[in-house]
């Protein structure tokens, strides 16, 4: 998702900088940055995010990915949607 703002965003809770906008814009995939910089009212361009429960397998991967949960690629999505609502 591609965000537009200026400067740098520090991020408290690792303390240190989130991102830093450059010429304008800062994309990037990781969720977490995405729900902090949305949070904070960054402008971007995509449209609102879906619910969890809306996601594709795809999508519900690459989330189980990036918060470390083990064994996410041989999940379908019911399994996915549980360990993801559980963490």
């Amino acid at each position: 998702m591609k965000f537009y703002g200026h400067g740098i965003v520090w991020d408290k809770d690792n303390d240190k900088a989130l991102c830093t906008f450059e010429n304008g814009e800062y994309e990037t995939d990781d969720q977490r940055a995405i729900d902090l910089l949305t949070e904070a009212g960054f402008e971007h361009d995509a449209e609102e995010p879906k619910s969890i429960t809306e996601m594709g397998v795809p999508d519900l991967k690459k989330l189980a990915k990036q918060q470390g949960i083990e064994g996410y690629s041989k999940m379908d999505k019911e399994e996915l949607l549980a360990v993801l609502v559980s963490e």
